[in-house]
């Protein structure tokens, strides 16, 4: 700054410091000013720091850990509790299976490259666990799959009219856009450059945009959000960004404010702060085209606030508006572009992003020397209070202390001045007025308190690094999600963080109450907002997807069944015309193909290799979920690099998932050996020998009563076999296959050194032998 000033030839004083703007004091000898390099550059430079190197941690963990007494829905099965994961035998080699138990005291034993048929059970509650003999569970499957259909035609309804809407073409990078990106004193993580991408290209594309957000508070959505409003303002488009709360919507109005005081565009706030004539001012220029960037809160949903020419709508916090709400404004502006910030985000959001309704962009790079907030969670302790308070002045911080009752509120601000003298108290909520408020948080911003007594008026919006330290009392009145974003307005700087939730003796609180306080205990590393929002779920109930209601199928299979199926009727009934919609019916394709590989190899993951068991169930997780060569050979070398070189268990169980890839392409529904005879036999998908296997299974279950039986393949109800004229072709090429019929191939297979090699060529043999196309129905396959 010192050195600008001697090339401008100027003569100031310079000062390190905090201050959020300048300010002028007339004097006897002269006027003295102070400014602030926020009036200089825009943005407050001096905390600006570009990281030496880029790097990535603390990713999104989206991957449910399986604990016994967990709950789970197998898609054949129904469900089931987790009871263990048990070591057994089968002919003569050792494998590891999943032990649930059913109703009744049915048990079924699970092999671990199976698991991509097992969905964690997500809803409120505890569910009824289904009968393995009673086939009821295919009846609760054909009444899900039913309300699926008809909500995924609804969803691709109301998508539709926004995607096939033609949408404003913004222009492209200006130079003012290049110098408004340069007015920010940060380097973008990764995660935000490729973001800001995304969106800048959706904005100079014809088509709407609906583009997802998905970050960590602090993660710059922020940024991301006032590049989009600035192209859209140099495309002459107005911007309308929707807030929760007057506190997110003041600080965003001055974020934009500073970022944009040197381009000729008008940022106005809408929302309690004004007085109902300047509202109506503000309104009637919004209309007229007077403002470019307003800035509001739940104000701008009323029917009097219209635009001249909207184009850009951004929604920050979305969790905190009503589906309704959201859905209404993008109906009553069908053409305009839609950018979604949350940290947290309900799972019918996120979930429209995955079956391409929306787009999605993931924040998951914490900024530069980013750390987790350090979490407390225990009973009132006043003498932990107390250390805490000191223990960050004596730092020179401040602290956020939340109590969420205004009628004690006063009480409450004498005994922690009796408790810690020192402090400088302030006290902000709901029912202050306007002003007061607006001066109150002014006052904590430029230090004049160190300590803010609140409501969760400051959940939403306050940005202050200096603030390291929150305490809370009476936390089990909080919701989840309301908890993770009041923790996340500390902790936005370097120095460690602290969140201290106290709340009242453990007898008094109920179920849900210790969930909640359990969670946010857990779930305190950084970018853990997606399973705040999945476990927040589970504690207060799915209810539908769409928001509407607080009851709905999903409670019957779980949440991430529901959402799976949901997913395939959606990619289904995109493919399909519409009068076969009409009818209901899709073909669910996606169940049918599970295969049952039976071979004499020991396949598990010893505990000498990885000896933490909540581990190793994740990686027998993602081993049966990899979806194709590319997948296993990734997680082959990341089992290498990370716990050395593979025992030929692990080896084996790769190979098992390999070989299902080829049997699944081949038709083949069941793999199995026979070693006192050297038989090898492939089952084909769908046909009478399939069904009767599967129906001699259930009878035994029947006749025995509480029982044990190993998962084995489920076929098509009703499918009618076709003729495999193809299938001829295989003796001539392999002289060791010595039957063939439409249901099975046999063939004679050494248990030697070569056995697995010469078992998966035999399958690939026959996958190639499978027409390209398939013929139609009625006929027999071409040869």
């Amino acid at each position: 700054m010192s050195v600008i000033l001697r090339e401008g030839d100027a003569e100031a004083e310079v000062f390190q410091g905090s201050l959020p703007r300048g300010f002028a004091v007339r004097r006897d000898n002269g006027s003295l000013a102070l400014v602030t390099d926020l009036e200089i550059f825009g943005e407050l430079g001096e905390v600006a720091r570009r990281p030496a190197r880029h790097h990535r941690t603390g990713s999104l963990q989206t991957t449910a850990e399986l604990n016994p007494g967990d709950f789970v829905v197998h898609i054949d099965y129904g469900i089931g509790k987790f009871v263990a994961l048990k070591q057994m035998e089968a002919k003569g080699a050792l494998r590891t299976y999943l032990e649930l138990s059913y109703a009744g005291g049915d048990k079924l034993f699970v092999p671990v490259d199976q698991l991509d048929r097992l969905k964690p059970y997500r809803a409120a509650g505890q569910p009824r666990l289904s009968s393995l003999t009673r086939g009821s569970w295919q009846r609760v499957k054909d009444k899900v799959r039913r309300d699926v259909l008809q909500y995924a035609l609804r969803l691709l309804k109301l998508y539709r009219e926004r995607k096939v809407a033609q949408g404003y073409r913004f222009d492209a990078a200006s130079r003012w856009m290049e110098e408004f990106i340069q007015g920010f004193p940060y380097e973008l993580t990764p995660d935000q450059a490729e973001a800001w991408k995304a969106a800048e290209l959706d904005m100079e594309s014809p088509r709407v945009m609906d583009r997802l957000i998905c970050g960590e508070v602090g993660f710059g959505k922020t940024e991301i959000a006032m590049r989009a409003a600035f192209k859209a303002c140099t495309s002459g488009k107005q911007v309308l960004m929707l807030c929760p709360t007057t506190i997110l919507a003041d600080q965003h109005y001055h974020t934009f404010l500073r970022r944009f005081r040197p381009f000729p565009f008008r940022v106005e706030l809408l929302s309690r702060f004004q007085e109902p004539g300047e509202q109506r001012k503000i309104v009637e220029a919004a209309a007229v085209g007077r403002v470019d960037v307003l800035v509001a809160t739940h104000r701008a949903l009323s029917r009097d606030v219209q635009f001249k020419n909207l184009g850009l709508l951004i929604i920050d916090e979305e969790q905190r508006f009503g589906v309704r709400q959201k859905e209404e404004l993008k109906l009553r502006y069908p053409q305009i572009d839609v950018l979604t910030l949350t940290a947290t985000p309900i799972p019918r959001t996120l979930r429209l992003s995955l079956l391409g309704l929306m787009d999605i962009s993931l924040l998951e790079t914490p900024p530069p020397e980013r750390k987790a907030v350090k979490t407390y969670v225990g009973e009132w302790n006043g003498y932990l209070v107390k250390d805490a308070i000191l223990k960050e002045l004596s730092r020179g911080g401040q602290v956020y202390f939340l109590h969420n009752r205004v009628r004690d509120i006063q009480r409450v601000a004498r005994q922690l001045q009796e408790l810690v003298p020192e402090a400088r108290i302030g006290i902000a909520h709901g029912q202050l007025t306007e002003r007061k408020l607006e001066a109150m948080m002014d006052a904590f911003n430029i230090g004049a308190f160190n300590l803010l007594l609140a409501t969760t008026i400051i959940e939403n919006g306050l940005d202050i690094p200096t603030v390291n330290t929150l305490i809370v009392d009476h936390s089990e009145i909080l919701g989840l999600a309301q908890m993770h974003q009041l923790r996340g307005r500390v902790g936005r700087s370097r120095l460690k963080a602290y969140a201290y939730f106290f709340h009242s003796p453990l007898n008094l609180l109920t179920d849900e109450a210790k969930e909640r306080l359990r969670a946010i205990y857990n779930y305190a590393y950084l970018g853990a907002g997606y399973e705040i929002a999945q476990q927040d779920l589970m504690i207060r109930g799915a209810g539908t997807i769409l928001g509407t209601d607080q009851s709905g199928t999903i409670e019957l299979v779980g949440m991430d069944y529901y959402l799976d199926l949901l997913t395939e009727a959606v990619e289904k009934i995109r493919e399909l015309p519409e009068e076969f919609i009409d009818r209901g019916e899709i073909p669910w394709q996606r169940e049918e193909t599970v295969v049952q590989v039976d071979l004499p190899l020991p396949c598990y993951i010893p505990e000498k290799y990885v000896p933490d068991t909540p581990l190793r169930m994740r990686l027998y997780q993602r081993i049966a979920s990899a979806e194709d060569e590319e997948a296993l050979r990734l997680l082959h070398e990341e089992f290498e690099d990370r716990f050395g070189k593979l025992p030929q268990e692990v080896e084996n169980l790769f190979y098992i998932i390999r070989l299902k890839h080829a049997a699944r392409s081949a038709g083949v529904s069941q793999v199995s050996y026979i070693p006192a005879q050297q038989k090898l036999t492939l089952n084909f998908a769908g046909t009478r020998l399939a069904r009767e296997s599967t129906q001699a299974s259930s009878a035994e279950g029947k006749a025995h009563g509480p029982s044990l039986s190993l998962v084995g393949s489920r076929s098509r109800n009703g499918a009618v076999p076709r003729k495999k004229l193809w299938l001829r072709k295989l003796p001539l090429l392999d002289s060791r296959v010595s039957e063939v019929s439409d249901e099975m191939v046999v063939a004679k297979v050494e248990h030697g050194p070569d056995f697995a090699e010469d078992v998966l060529a035999l399958l690939e043999r026959v996958s190639r032998l499978v027409p390209k196309e398939s013929p139609a129905e009625g006929e027999d396959d071409a040869p």
